[in-house]
């Protein structure tokens, strides 16, 4: 992904989804529960808001789903990683990997600043979100009881067509049992 395409799809995000983008790993693939725990030291947020925000920088392609609910953020060419390198630089050696569990150390003036509560219209964001979501389940199930009702009427016509036989079939019995 080229740098502009990542602004731009990073600015038509809502505050809380940046801040999940910040948090999800471009190394390594993390659970969402993991980037939920994160996130939710610092702000009272559900776990659902933190999925759909994923769905959501999945969709414009920030992130992806690497398998099993776990998340990596999608490469953007020329972005210098944490760790102080550029992969696209020809024979640039990677640094040496952080032991695992441990977190980069962050002095005061490089820590993220973190809001103690999340802006009211990111919450409404998170619930419009979930509503859009819920919107496209209730669409989905519209849809199989539609066709559910196809298939029944389908069968109805089916039966009414044996009967009507079945009519013909008694009227001409009775119509060579009188004769």
């Amino acid at each position: 992904m080229t740098p502009a395409k990542n602004r731009a799809a990073l600015q038509g995000q809502t505050t809380i989804a940046r801040k999940v983008y910040d948090l999800v790993p471009m190394q390594e693939a993390w659970p969402a529960s993991r980037i939920y725990g994160l996130l939710a030291k610092n702000a009272n947020i559900d776990l659902s808001i933190v999925l759909g925000c994923l769905t959501s920088l999945k969709d414009t392609g920030l992130v992806r789903d690497v398998g099993n609910q776990t998340w990596q953020r999608v490469p953007v060419r020329g972005e210098i990683h944490a760790q102080g390198y550029q992969p696209e630089e020809q024979g640039a050696m990677p640094p040496p990997p952080a032991p695992a569990g441990e977190r980069p150390n962050l002095t005061l003036a490089q820590a993220p600043a973190q809001d103690p509560k999340p802006a009211p219209l990111d919450l409404l964001a998170g619930i419009a979100l979930q509503l859009r979501d819920l919107g496209k389940a209730i669409a989905s199930v519209a849809s199989e009881i539609e066709s559910a009702a196809l298939v029944i009427a389908e069968g109805n016509s089916e039966t009414e067509a044996n009967l009507d036989k079945l009519r013909q079939l008694q009227t001409l019995l009775k119509s060579l049992s009188i004769a």
